[in-house]
């Protein structure tokens, strides 16, 4: 044994030495290659991202703001990405005191080599996402969004860019400008001591030679310290650390309109820059210890972090109002449906069609689907908003069918429906909620308090609520989703308003939960918790909205008091069941059951889905089985619920007679991402899936045959 291990040391030695030098220099990077990671993930690997990038393709002529601070958070993040690898490694030790000369220049070289893939991966991850993006558009049927435009120019430009970004950034740091702006001044002792490898935190002695009368003597130096480490720091404080505060701060602050300017890809950039600075600022501290005591900055931080946790109440949802006391005012479902069919005045002598809408979950996904083939129904048929007796949704869903349900009861009906949904979404929904995660709610996990302008919930829904008055021209209590749901869009007394059901998750019992104008009763809705009779507080629409909305990581869970000063916490729905459609099946059968008008209604179910059918095989687990089978059966239970639901609406509607209409996208998620922001393309894919289905869609016929028969 011993002898192979010296035949193999003396082979193969200076291989496993390199690997272990690289391992030695690499270790203290290991939050920066995080970020650069995360870098690569946003914009090549997620199909959000990558729209994002598609937009500035797309859209270059109005996204020009966004662009330039894309460059500029762009250009940031580069920099810090190098300054905070070189900042980490000038305090890190990596001697051992022990190390042969070769051992410390390959050292020195890997530092050099890492500093510089620092330096340019952001922009090469960058450079990848758009000529993904670009490709893929172009990919089959993909570029039928430019039918009358070719984005290959603004393609161009951009790629050019991002060339003159790389070259400034070599000008900079390795070209003509290194002097002017990159090299710190130096004297000959701090340049010798930057060249080695142990910290320049610690005080040395080392022996220099000097000539003293004449004679050329060994004198000891003392190098390290306080003054060696002061032209860096300073650079360090002006140039990065000063900035990223300020910047921090900006942004999470930064009133929400103000985000949709800057643009979350910009926004992402900014973050990674800022919190890398962050993060060798009390690397620097756990090693500097300017203290009189030793204290671990970094593991206090995250002991702040839990002790605010224990008093910080989370996101409380937004309230409206204080739920007056009395007797609840609203009907059970049957009761409800009687009442709107005659504020409806359909005629009873004879059948009446009756609609419910079921929409699955999937942000923008589904809700853009949702919204926009309702508008087309609606353009098509005037009289079908006023056959629409019940939505029930689930997070993007739920925007979809509730943006349509409070444009039928707006003051001012819009002439074409389709217009209106389309500048709706034609809006970013994602940069506010992104701009508050990556900087406000890291400021807000400190506080035993949550800060409202701070919450990344309410930024999404007050984004919801400005589009929503931006595409209609209603403000005010016109503006139905920001206005109080109780009093208005879901106000009992008004009895020719549909049934809104919108399907929570609650946290603590893990309980189906439904917020709704009618009363969720034990008998017609199985083990539901009714969540409007259960708050103490009314809610605006969009917060009702929004509770169905709410996935963390990406949005936290509300909550909400139920007794005082005692609080429950809800999610989306699609933790439970992701469609909406076991509440459909329930009021179904609970009118079928209980209604005077039974017998007069033909009731047509049209549910939305996220995709297409699939044939539901899946791929067995083969590999770490147990802790697989664990968390696998944990995430997918939903998928389970999900099933079940719409085989109970199946079954509802085939045992009621009633026509149930699947409506699936047929465009997968790279043509469209689960995203809060779509870009042109994505809507006009959309757009055209909606017009092509209102045309050929075998499922709609038997619903578009009858609402024709009808007078008009």
């Amino acid at each position: 044994m011993k002898r192979f291990k010296s035949w193999f040391k003396r082979n193969f030695g200076h291989i496993t030495e390199r690997v272990s030098d690289f391992g030695t220099v690499a270790r203290p990077l290991w939050m920066i290659f995080l970020f650069q990671l995360l870098v690569a993930f946003a914009f090549v690997g997620a199909p959000q991202g990558q729209d994002m990038l598609l937009t500035f393709i797309i859209d270059f002529t109005s996204e020009w703001r966004s662009l330039a601070w894309f460059w500029l958070g762009l250009f940031f993040l580069s920099a810090v990405s190098e300054f905070g690898c070189r900042m980490i490694i000038y305090f890190s030790d990596l001697t051992t005191h022990e190390l042969k000369v070769r051992r410390v220049r390959f050292r020195k070289l890997f530092q050099k080599h890492l500093s510089k893939f620092f330096l340019f991966a952001p922009v090469v991850f960058v450079t990848w996402g758009f000529i993904a993006a670009y490709r893929r558009l172009n990919k089959g049927d993909s570029i039928d969004a430019f039918e009358y435009k070719d984005p290959f120019l603004f393609f161009a430009i951009i790629l050019f860019f991002l060339l003159l970004m790389v070259y400034l950034l070599y000008l900079i740091y390795f070209g003509r400008l290194k002097k002017t702006l990159y090299i710190l001044p130096l004297n000959r002792l701090q340049k010798y001591l930057f060249t080695k490898l142990y910290s320049i935190t610690k005080e040395r002695v080392i022996p220099r030679t000097q000539e003293i009368n004449g004679i050329r003597v060994q004198v000891p130096v003392t190098i390290g310290g306080v003054d060696f480490m002061k032209p860096l720091m300073r650079r360090f404080y002006f140039a990065f650390l000063f900035p990223s505060i300020f910047f921090i701060l900006f942004f999470s602050f930064l009133p929400i309109a103000g985000y949709d300017i800057i643009g979350a890809a910009a926004l992402i950039c900014m973050a990674f820059g800022c919190w890398i600075i962050v993060y060798c600022a009390l690397a620097i501290l756990d090693k500097v210890q300017p203290l009189p005591f030793k204290v671990p900055f970094r593991l206090t931080l995250v002991i702040l972090v839990l002790l605010a946790s224990w008093f910080n109440n989370d996101h409380p949802a937004r309230s409206a109002a204080t739920k007056p006391a009395g007797p609840d005012n609203r009907k059970l479902i049957h009761e409800y449906f009687d009442e709107w069919v005659e504020a409806r005045q359909l005629d009873t002598t004879s059948n009446f069609p009756v609609i419910f809408v079921g929409a699955e979950g999937g942000a923008l996904r589904t809700g853009c689907f949702t919204s926009m083939m309702l508008a087309r129904l609606q353009d098509s048929l005037p009289n079908f908003k006023d056959y629409v007796f019940c939505y029930s949704s689930v997070s993007g869903g739920s925007l979809g069918v509730n943006f349509f349900n409070a444009l039928t009861q707006a003051p001012a009906l819009p002439a074409n429906y389709k217009t209106v949904t389309r500048n709706f979404y034609n809006n970013d929904f994602l940069s506010a909620t992104t701009g508050k995660l990556i900087f406000a709610e890291i400021l807000n996990a400190f506080s035993p308090k949550l800060l409202s302008v701070f919450d990344r919930a309410r930024a999404l829904e007050v984004t919801w609520e400005n589009s929503f008055a931006e595409a209609t021209g209603l403000t005010g209590d016109a503006n139905l989703l920001a206005a109080n749901f109780s009093t208005h869009a879901g106000n009992p007394q008004k009895k020719d308003n549909a049934v809104v059901l919108i399907n929570v998750t609650e946290v603590e019992s893990g309980s189906r939960t439904i917020w709704s104008n009618v009363k969720i009763d034990p008998v017609n809705f199985k083990k539901v918790i009714d969540l409007q009779k259960k708050s103490l507080v009314q809610l605006p629409y969009s917060t009702a909205i929004s509770l169905s909305a709410r996935f963390p990581l990406v949005s936290p869970a509300g909550a909400i008091e139920w007794k005082e000063d005692k609080r429950l916490h809800y999610v989306d729905g699609g933790y439970y069941e992701n469609k909406g459609a076991l509440g459909i099946a329930e009021a179904l059968e609970a009118i079928k059951k209980n209604s005077k008008f039974k017998n007069k209604a033909e009731f047509f179910v049209i549910q939305f889905h996220f995709s297409e059918e699939g044939e539901g095989e899946y791929r067995g687990i083969e590999f770490l089985n147990e802790s697989r089978e664990i968390l696998g059966s944990i995430m997918n239970v939903r998928s389970g619920h999900t099933n079940y639901s719409y085989e109970e609406l199946f079954r509802v509607c085939k045992e009621n007679n009633a026509v149930l209409i699947p409506l699936h996208l047929p465009l997968d998620g790279h043509k469209v991402p689960m995203n809060w922001v779509l870009s042109t393309a994505a809507l006009d894919r959309i757009e055209r899936v909606c017009n092509g289905m209102l045309r050929k869609e075998m499922n709609l016929q038997p619903l578009l045959t009858r609402l024709h028969q009808l007078p008009k």
